[in-house]
Formats: C-alpha cells, sequence, structure tokens
C-alpha cells in the first residue's frame, strides 16, 4: 500500500518505518506464543505429577535458548521478510518508471520549430497589431 505514495523521501522512510515496526512486533508475539507454550507445559506438568520424570521436570526448566533466542530469530525473519518485500517492490516501481519513462520517449514526436522571423517581417505595414501572414 505504501509503494502508492508519491514523494520518495516520505515512502521510503514510511516503508523503513513499516519494517522495523512490523519486525519488533513480531519478536513481541513471537515471545508471547513462546511464554504461553512454556506455561502450557508447566501447568500440565503440575496438574499430571504421576506422569512426570525427573527428567521431563529437567526439561521444563531448562530449555533458556528457546525462550531467549527464539523471538530474536523470528523477529530477525520477519525484518528479512519484509526487507526482501519492501526491496521487490523497489525493483518493480523502478523498472515500471524506467519502462514508462522509455515509452513516453519513443511515442513522443519531436517538437519542430520554425525560424524566428525578424521583428517586422511579415507584417502589413498598415497595421502593426496584424499577425504574420503565413
Amino acid at each position: 500500500m505504501l509503494s502508492v505514495i508519491r514523494n520518495d523521501a516520505f515512502r521510503r522512510l514510511l516503508k523503513l518505518s513499516f519494517i522495523f515496526g512490523l519486525a519488533i512486533l513480531a519478536t513481541h508475539w513471537s515471545a508471547s506464543e513462546i511464554h504461553e507454550k512454556w506455561r502450557i507445559r508447566g501447568d500440565w506438568a503440575d496438574t499430571h505429577p504421576d506422569q512426570m520424570t525427573p527428567e521431563g521436570y529437567e526439561a521444563l526448566t531448562v530449555d533458556g535458548a528457546n525462550r531467549a533466542l527464539g523471538p530474536l530469530i523470528y523477529g530477525f525473519q520477519a525484518f528479512l521478510i519484509f526487507g526482501i518485500a519492501a526491496l521487490i517492490l523497489f525493483v518493480i516501481r523502478a523498472s515500471k518508471g524506467k519502462a514508462s519513462s522509455a515509452a513516453i520517449s519513443i511515442t513522443t514526436p519531436a517538437v519542430e520549430t520554425e525560424p524566428v522571423k525578424e521583428r517586422g517581417e511579415g507584417l502589413h505595414p498598415d497595421n502593426p497589431y496584424q499577425p504574420p501572414a503565413s
């Protein structure tokens, strides 16, 4: 939607803002999802202690990398996806602009000009406001 904005600087600034904002939003959402996943696993372990083993309890507390790095990885993936989409749209817009400017220059006829006449040349001597005769 931002590609229809005509002002180049404003459009590019908005696109960068959206890319960073949506990447931060994706990071936040993935952190919430990962936290919820581990909360559900912990609740299940609390309600089913007879099915839990010591290794199972250890697995509930050891996976700090998923909690810490998971949101960053998902946020970086979102940043790459939005950045690549913006780059593709930039290439399409640039190629469309070059194609339309080339088509305009090909189809626009050259303007033929007549040589400038000297002042007074072609005027009727009795009327100075009469246009030159062609």
